[in-house]
């Protein structure tokens, strides 16, 4: 037995002592922020001689990319003449929009295939995105052959969706299914921007055990080193931006990991991007890594479904559409203002209605966790005629026409269409009515979202008249103006009362809170007056 250990032993001290070199590469994920000649004197163009010449003294194996667009994909080509690359637009799976190309040495490795897939419940179709995303969102995959010793691994390089949670989860089990089905118990590397730090779930779900899927770990905290490189990687180009890490290299347990590392390179006043890079130093392990802990099934969320129309207010009858991806998926609702489940009502066509309600609903599958639950408000249009009479500021009057607020429908979520926007404070309207009536609702729709410095309304006024001299408040609403960047939805106040007037003046409070150093703007969508 003794002499069996000792057998054991020196192989395994002759197997690191001599062979680890052989077995061993180094591997950088980089997100070179996107070519964007507004960031001044960090544009790509003051830049890109930094990043390049930082890569050629790191000189990593394989790299990951992330936000290049076509003209710094040719700057990198260019550059790196000893890697070749493969990349596909996220917009198109061409050139169009960014990508997240991967580059490897090619005097060190074969390249035997590669592809790329979409995060959506359409992976193979180019440009297709789900789960609330913003943009379409791109996998990279490559599968390399070693040439000094034959070992044959595969790399995953994304960039995970910015403003939903949802987004990345689903992202995330969807990355290990295809990981599965590419690479089966072959040694795996993935890189990224997931937009993920530790405590979020797509993180968690990555590092997961989770039956039939090969388990991953960060090698941020599998490094030999026993040093857990906790530095931010992204920067927003400021010295003092809030510790935030949310770019990752994992690894399954085919590999060991020797080192990591995370970059945080300056020059002067010039960033080497908004993220600093990291870089893993991995060895092939002789022995596939196990973890202890029993494995859990991994079963993907359904994803929420969606009223299928733009429409926010109707004059007599509405018929509102529900949908969602998936056959076999069933769709409950109410109409109540009760949370629905699977005893609410089954929805088998469009919900027809004659009056304001409001709608709340959800999708189930057998074998799945249940969606999100969808709420939205369609509101009955009174009979009353108004017309705009003041706008202030009067610039927002000249904005597509202040009709955009009573043309009955959402604005588009693209911010191209159907909004009046402020940027520069308060905003008030004045309505005059064809005669004096009583008033008894207003319901006022907005939107926001955080990641555009977008707020709603930090209050709103709303006050009547009947010669347009002497106001008398009407009701008002405060609100409390989300920072959350997570959040991205149309918003719907209701302010009731009953009172008679012809003139009504409606008054919007800008939050004046700064979002990343962009003042707030204020998005508004439709008024409408019962």
């Amino acid at each position: 037995m003794r002499i069996r250990l000792i057998y054991t032993f020196l192989s395994v001290l002759i197997l690191t002592s001599c062979g680890v070199n052989d077995r061993t590469l180094s591997v950088m994920s980089f997100n070179v922020r996107y070519d964007n000649d507004q960031d001044g004197v960090n544009s790509w163009e003051n830049r890109k001689d930094l990043a390049l010449s930082f890569i050629d003294k790191e000189s990593p194996d394989v790299i990951g990319f992330q936000e290049v667009l076509p003209r710094q994909l040719d700057h990198l080509q260019e550059h790196l003449t000893n890697y070749s690359s493969v990349a596909a637009g996220r917009d198109d799976g061409k050139l169009g929009g960014e990508m997240v190309p991967i580059f490897f040495n090619k005097e060190k490795f074969e390249l035997i295939s590669s592809s790329h897939f979409w995060l959506s419940n359409t992976p193979e179709e180019a440009g297709s995105k789900s789960w609330g995303a913003y943009f379409p969102r791109v996998v990279t995959w490559v599968q390399l052959k070693n040439l000094d010793n034959g070992y044959i691994f595969y790399v995953f390089n994304t960039h995970f969706s910015h403003v939903s949670e949802f987004a990345r989860n689903e992202s995330a089990v969807l990355l290990l299914d295809k990981i599965h089905i590419l690479a089966g118990e072959a040694p795996v590397i993935v890189t990224g921007d997931f937009n993920a730090s530790f405590d979020e779930q797509c993180y968690k779900t990555l590092t997961g055990n989770w039956k039939d899927h090969t388990p991953l770990w960060d090698s941020r905290f599998e490094n030999l080193t026993t040093n857990n490189d906790l530095l931010t990687t992204f920067n927003g180009f400021k010295d003092d931006t809030s510790k935030v890490i949310i770019d990752h290299i994992f690894v399954n347990g085919m590999f060991l990991v020797q080192s990591f590392k995370t970059f945080p390179v300056k020059e002067n006043d010039t960033f080497i991007s908004d993220h600093y890079p990291i870089k893993a130093i991995l060895s092939f392990r002789l022995n596939e890594k196990k973890k202890s802990e029993k494995e859990k099934e991994l079963i993907p969320a359904l994803p929420d479904p969606y009223f299928n129309t733009n429409e926010l207010a109707f004059d007599k009858e509405i018929e509102v559409p529900i949908s969602i991806m998936g056959n076999s998926t069933k769709i409950f609702y109410t109409i109540d203002g009760s949370s629905p489940d699977t005893t609410s009502l089954l929805y088998e066509g469009p919900i027809k209605l004659k009056r304001s309600t409001s709608i709340s609903a959800f999708a189930y599958s057998d074998g799945k966790k249940p969606s999100g639950i969808i709420s939205k408000t369609f509101v009955r249009k009174g009979n009353l005629d108004e017309e705009i009479i003041d706008f202030t500021p009067d610039d927002l009057a000249n904005q597509q026409g202040v009709t955009l607020l009573s043309d009955l429908k959402h604005g588009k979520m693209n911010l191209e269409e159907g909004w009046v926007k402020s940027d520069t404070g308060n905003v008030e309207i004045t309505y005059k009515l064809a005669k004096r009536k009583q008033i008894k609702e207003l319901y006022i729709s907005y939107l926001i979202r955080p990641v555009d410095a977008i707020l709603g309304p930090k209050a709103i006024e709303v006050s009547i008249s009947n010669n347009n001299e002497t106001y008398e408040l009407f009701g008002n609403v405060n609100l409390v103006p989300s920072t959350d960047t997570k959040e991205n939805q149309n918003c719907l106040a209701q302010i009731s009362g009953q009172k008679n007037g012809r003139y009504l003046k409606i008054k919007f409070i800008n939050p004046g809170l700064t979002i990343k150093n962009i003042p707030s703007s204020m998005y508004i969508d439709e008024i409408i007056l019962k």
